[in-house]
């Protein structure tokens, strides 16, 4: 699972103490400062299956499948090709 930056901890908390979530999220900033991490962190605790305070357990099927890069829940969007746009 990704680690977590220092600066990312407090907004750690508060996403992952909720009892519910919305429907999306937007994460923005320059590059090199934990965005990818966050939402790769955030995503394994919503899809585990057993999770553990604050984090994914790392152990269920689900999160087996995603450190396999096969969960089929997850599908990360992103541009074809750097600094271009997403093509609908």
């Amino acid at each position: 699972m990704a680690e977590a930056y220092p600066w990312q901890e407090s907004l750690w908390q508060q996403l992952a103490g909720r009892a519910q979530h919305a429907h999306a999220y937007l994460l923005h900033g320059p590059a090199g400062i934990g965005k990818r991490a966050l939402a790769e962190r955030l995503m394994a605790r919503l899809l585990c299956q057993r999770p553990a305070a604050l984090e994914a357990c790392g152990e269920c099927k689900s999160c087996l499948l995603l450190k396999a890069g096969s969960h089929p829940d997850n599908y990360i969007l992103e541009p074809e090709e750097a600094d271009k746009a997403i093509k609908v």
